[in-house]
């Protein structure tokens, strides 16, 4: 947790675990790894994950990828999927993605044509954002990708308010004492 009381970011706070959206960056905020996990089940089997959450004085986000490997011998597999969602405050606007990914191969040595790989691999991604609700969704098998866009055409989206305006609009000035009823 951290507020700044002066300096360039005076009026602001923070308060994250496992760090912000890969697309939230503001100068002089502190830099937080993820929260996650690395797991070797096995010498061929791996999960990792990381998550995160994060209150600023101008949005909530929260997210995480999840990550699990296999490998036996020639043999490898893999899926992946992940969530990152972010909504910011004044002016509101929210930013949605989730994907998923499954691949799998194998590696055959022929004495004849030397290695050959062969592999599937499917996925899915959607981003939706907002106001004026829109994203676009994309498939994807093999090395054939298909992308779709949906909703508004509308991508008009307000500056955020700075932290004086935000101060100004939301919060009372100060009156030199205690509220009286």
């Amino acid at each position: 947790y951290v507020i700044w009381f002066k300096g360039p970011n005076a009026g602001q706070f923070v308060l994250t675990m496992g760090g912000y959206h890969p697309d939230f960056h503001r100068d002089g905020y502190p830099e937080v790894p993820r929260l996650g996990i690395n797991w070797s089940v096995s010498s061929a089997i791996v999960i990792t994950a990381g998550g995160y959450f994060a209150l600023t004085s101008e949005a909530v986000m929260a997210g995480g990828d999840f990550e699990a490997s296999a490998r036996f011998g020639p043999a490898w597999a893999e899926v992946k999927f992940g969530a990152h969602g972010i909504v910011y405050f004044d002016p509101f606007h929210y930013k949605v993605s989730v994907y998923a990914s499954i691949a799998a191969g194998v590696t055959i040595d022929t004495w004849l044509f030397g290695e050959v790989t062969i592999s599937i691999s499917i996925g899915a991604r959607i981003e939706v954002e907002g106001p004026d609700f829109h994203g676009k969704a994309s498939f994807e098998v093999g090395p054939v990708e298909l992308e779709v866009e949906f909703g508004s055409s509308a991508k008009h989206i307000d500056p955020p308010l700075s932290p004086t305006a935000f101060i100004d609009k939301y919060l009372e000035a100060a009156t030199g004492g205690a509220a009286q009823a």
